[in-house]
Formats: structure tokens, sequence, C-alpha cells
């Protein structure tokens, strides 16, 4: 499963990036923080849960340059994590 970059500018808008490199199943949330000073993006920092075939859902990073998904942590069976969000107060 490929990560795509949106660009309204270009057709066709969605670009790949590259391969998450594991082959994830259909419960997955993902989102994107961007730590922003004086309106500028100086840091993004992508985060999913991931669940592959019957196995437990899974913490990952995403490099959105590379599309590439880094395993972070597993989630207690007993907790079925379905979607993630970021707090913005990560400063």
């Amino acid at each position: 499963m490929p990560l795509r970059k949106a660009n309204a500018t270009v057709q066709p808008p969605l670009a790949a990036t590259g391969k998450l490199g594991i082959d994830a199943g259909s419960v997955a949330g993902f989102d994107i923080y961007s730590r922003v000073r004086g309106g500028i993006s100086e840091r993004n920092e992508a985060l999913a849960v991931l669940a592959i075939g019957s196995e437990d859902s899974m913490l990952y990073s995403v490099d959105l340059l590379a599309g590439k998904a880094s395993a972070r942590g597993r989630f207690s069976r007993n907790d079925q994590v379905r979607d993630i969000a970021i707090p913005l107060n990560q400063d």
C-alpha cells in the first residue's frame, strides 16, 4: 500500500511517495502533527495504527517523504485500537 502525496496543481493530484513496507489490513488509523512557528511548518510527525492480518494493532511512525512505516510499539490484545489523533500541545 503506497503512501500518496496530494498536489492540486498537477494532474493527477495524488502521487505515490513510497511503500509502507508492511501489508496493512482494513483496520487502520493515521494522523499527522505539524509543529508550526510563525506560520511555517517546522516539523511533521506522522503516526499510524495498523493491524496486519489477525495480529494485534501496532503503532507505527511513517516517513512522509519515503512512505516507509517503522514499528514503535504494540497495543495489548485486550485493547482494540482503530484510530489515532495526535494532541496539538506537543511542545
